[in-house]
C-alpha cells in the first residue's frame, strides 16, 4: 500500500513510474482462465497457413462426421425396413396349427407381431428425419446440434430393439410334434 501511495504521490508531481493505465490497458492480453504464465503471452501469432490448415482439419473433421452419421442412420434404416417386412410376413402367414397356446395365443401373436411392426416402422421414419435433419444444419452448428440432440439420435436403434424383441416374442416356436400327440 504504501508502495502504491508513492507512486500516486510521484504522478502528481509529474514524474513517470511504470506504465499508465492506459498502457496497460492497451497491452492487456486476454488468456485462459488460470493462464498467465509469460510464455504464453509472448508466443508469436500463428501463420496464415497454419490457420488455414487448422480449418482445413476442421473442415474434414465435421464432413466426416456428418458422412458416418448418415451411414449409420441408412444402416438402422434398411435393417428396420427387412425386420418389418419379416415381421409383416409372419403378422400376415400365421402358423396354421394353433396347437401352443389355441386361440388366446394366436390373438396375442397377431397383437404382438402388429406392435413389431409399429416399432420397426418408426424407426424407419425417425432415421429418415434424422438424417434430413442432419443435413440441414450447417458446418458451424453441428457439433453443438448433435450434443443436443444425443438421446434422439439413439431413438432409431432403441426402437429397432424393441422391434426386434416383439417379433422374437411373437414367432414363439410351436412345440415339436411328438409333444403335441402327447398332450392330446
Amino acid at each position: 500500500m504504501v508502495v502504491l501511495e508513492s507512486c500516486v504521490c510521484l504522478r502528481r508531481k509529474g514524474k513517470r513510474v511504470g506504465q499508465t493505465w492506459a498502457q496497460r490497458r492497451r497491452a492487456q492480453v486476454c488468456l485462459p482462465r488460470g493462464r498467465s504464465d509469460l510464455l504464453t503471452m509472448l508466443q508469436p501469432p500463428k501463420p496464415v497457413s497454419a490457420v488455414l490448415s487448422e480449418l482445413a482439419d476442421t473442415q474434414r473433421f465435421i464432413a466426416e462426421l456428418r458422412a458416418n452419421i448418415n451411414q449409420s442412420l441408412a444402416n438402422m434404416g434398411i435393417v428396420a425396413a427387412f425386420m418389418c417386412a419379416l415381421a409383416a410376413n409372419v403378422y400376415s402367414n400365421p402358423a396354421k396349427t394353433r396347437d401352443c397356446y389355441g386361440n388366446a395365443g394366436y390373438v396375442a401373436m397377431i397383437w404382438i407381431e402388429f406392435f413389431s411392426m409399429g416399432f420397426f416402422f418408426l424407426g424407419i421414419s425417425i432415421t429418415v428425419l434424422l438424417a434430413s435433419d442432419l443435413s440441414g444444419v450447417p458446418d458451424r452448428l453441428l457439433l453443438r446440434h448433435l450434443s443436443q440432440s444425443q438421446r434422439t439420435l439413439t431413438l432409431p436403434s432403441v426402437l429397432t430393439a424393441f422391434g426386434l424383441f416383439c417379433l422374437a416374442t411373437g414367432c414363439a416356436p410351436p412345440r415339436p410334434p411328438q409333444l403335441v400327440d402327447a398332450v392330446r
